[in-house]
């Protein structure tokens, strides 16, 4: 029962579940309710169900991680998940959400709005390929000062149709780049490439 383990000193959870599609795990993680984990020390998470194709619901609600950096690509080709419980997630440390939710192609919602974005620098592919997807709860409270990358953030996610946006402020990346580059434009690169049902975009000045 995974439910019980202690994983309060636990620091890295990186591809904890990657490649339960390819093994005997693959037939029972359709489900899994991890509510009663306290992942206080943890920093890393990336890739942690990488590749679990089989799974549809995910309960990780009410985790609170005050060093958590990384979330790259944490739930990325989950093609079947269609329902996760975010909901209490305390990040203040978090720097790279990139690939989160690529291609988990199934999910319809996600309420993000606990999460602290402020120190993100990597937002590339959040959300790309969530073909089904048509609401981000919370988004327009992120603060995303310190991001320099938003490449394919919501590329091929063609069932949103509204976008709010009015937080965003993306002047670290558009500087970053043009100081680098001579050109801020790459740092923003495809971002809605594929969006093509979205009707409604909130932005603010500082976009």
């Amino acid at each position: 029962d995974l439910s019980k383990w202690d994983v309060s000193k636990v620091t890295s959870f990186a591809a904890m579940f990657q490649g339960a599609a390819s093994n005997a795990m693959d037939m029972k993680i359709k489900y899994l309710d991890l509510t009663n984990w306290n992942p206080a020390s943890a920093v890393a998470m990336n890739h942690m169900f990488y590749g679990c194709a089989k799974l549809t619901e995910l309960d990780i609600s009410g985790w609170n991680m005050p060093n958590l950096s990384t979330t790259s690509h944490m739930f990325a080709d989950c093609i079947n998940l269609n329902t996760i419980d975010l909901t209490g997630w305390q990040t203040p440390s978090l720097t790279s959400m990139d690939g989160m939710f690529n291609d988990c192609r199934s999910l319809k919602k996600v309420d993000m709005s606990s999460f602290d974005t402020s120190k993100v620098q990597e937002f590339s592919q959040v959300f790309e390929s969530c073909w089904s997807l048509t609401e981000i709860v919370g988004m327009e409270n992120w603060d995303t000062s310190s991001g320099l990358t938003f490449e394919q953030m919501f590329m091929g996610a063609g069932a949103l149709n509204k976008l709010d946006l009015s937080g965003f402020n993306t002047s670290a990346a558009y500087d970053g780049y043009v100081a680098q580059n001579g050109s801020g434009c790459v740092a923003f690169g495809n971002m809605f490439n594929g969006v093509n049902n979205l009707t409604t975009l909130i932005v603010s000045d500082e976009i």
